[in-house]
């Protein structure tokens, strides 16, 4: 996923995340490390903001197309995890 063969772990080797997103500019890059990050056993990420799967990467990257610049998806990422839902009853 980040063009290079070799073992690099994400969360320590960041030169990665430019280089990536200036080739493929799109939410589900500028969401990778936030991905990353949810698979870690030492996460700081809220529950609410972690993406656990490809399946939500791409469920949370539908969200945020059209917004442009890396540090913009993520926050707007970060906000609507942190943004309590409404449950509404379907009766």
């Amino acid at each position: 996923m980040i063009h290079r063969s070799g073992w690099r772990d994400p969360l320590k080797e960041l030169g990665w995340e430019d280089v990536f997103y200036q080739a493929h500019p799109l939410p589900e890059v500028a969401l990778l490390p936030l991905l990353w990050e949810s698979l870690n056993d030492t996460t700081s990420l809220p529950e609410r903001s972690r993406i656990s799967s490809l399946s939500e990467l791409a469920i949370a990257s539908d969200r945020y197309k059209g917004l442009e610049g890396r540090e913009a998806v993520r926050e707007a990422h970060l906000r609507y995890s942190a943004t309590p839902k409404i449950m509404f009853d379907a009766r």
